[in-house]
């Protein structure tokens, strides 16, 4: 996330939090704009909230991210949970380019086998 647009992407999380009934905590890397966003199902204990609005909650956090200038990405990757996500809110250039790159440096799979490009 550009550091600049830190302030608008947290407002934004504030009012997802408000409209969904789920806490959003956030915190990681702000000086630099990397910023770990942790959706909490705490408020619903049966879990209905979460099963029938879960996937409405991610996109609109993805979204808004990806509105702002950020990306699904920081220092980590993708990881299992976005990996899912990952090609709706990605250039389909840039996952070409990340499949050609895994394909060069990993021609025979075996670093992190079965986490994102197989």
């Amino acid at each position: 996330m550009p550091p600049a647009n830190l302030k608008a992407f947290l407002e934004a999380m504030r009012e997802i939090e408000k409209v969904s009934g789920v806490d959003i905590i956030c915190f990681g890397h702000l000086g630099d704009g990397n910023v770990h966003v942790n959706i909490l199902n705490i408020k619903d204990e049966t879990g209905i909230t979460w099963k029938k609005f879960s996937k409405k909650i991610v996109y609109s956090v993805f979204d808004t991210a990806i509105k702002l200038g950020g990306t699904l990405s920081g220092e980590h990757g993708i990881g299992l949970t976005k990996k899912k996500y990952f090609s709706a809110f990605t250039d389909p250039e840039i996952i070409m380019i990340h499949k050609k790159l895994k394909k060069l440096f990993d021609p025979k799979k075996l670093l992190n086998p079965k986490k994102i490009w197989k």
